[in-house]
């Protein structure tokens, strides 16, 4: 869905504003101290989920972000093919991050996932 715009609606849920109604596709990214969680959603559905046991914590004892930049693209990778196989065809148009993310300048090689 590349160039189409996005606004979040009275529930959060991401609706197309080009005002066909159609509810664009997401992926969810949190991560924490030990777990690195994503769900691609559409709308208020979830489509698939993925959950890797790395996190900021992993960086500190590794002395290296490697890992934490594995497992994001591990789990963004993840949710894209569990709605694939689920012949889902909810495609992203974004991803929202939260929790403990790292530098956000340092995304684009997370970025090749996408």
């Amino acid at each position: 869905m590349k160039g189409q715009s996005a606004a979040f609606g009275p529930l959060g849920l991401m609706n197309n504003i080009e005002g066909t109604g159609e509810e664009l596709g997401a992926i969810y990214v949190d991560m924490g101290t030990t777990n690195t969680r994503a769900w691609l959603m559409r709308g208020s559905e979830v489509v698939a989920r993925a959950n890797k046991p790395a996190g900021v914590a992993d960086t500190a004892r590794d002395g290296s972000p490697a890992r934490i930049y594995d497992a994001l693209r591990e789990v963004i990778t993840l949710v894209r093919t569990r709605a694939n196989d689920n012949l889902d065809d909810c495609v992203p148009s974004c991803v929202a991050a939260a929790g403990m993310m790292p530098e956000m300048h340092l995304w684009p090689e997370v970025g090749a996932a996408l």
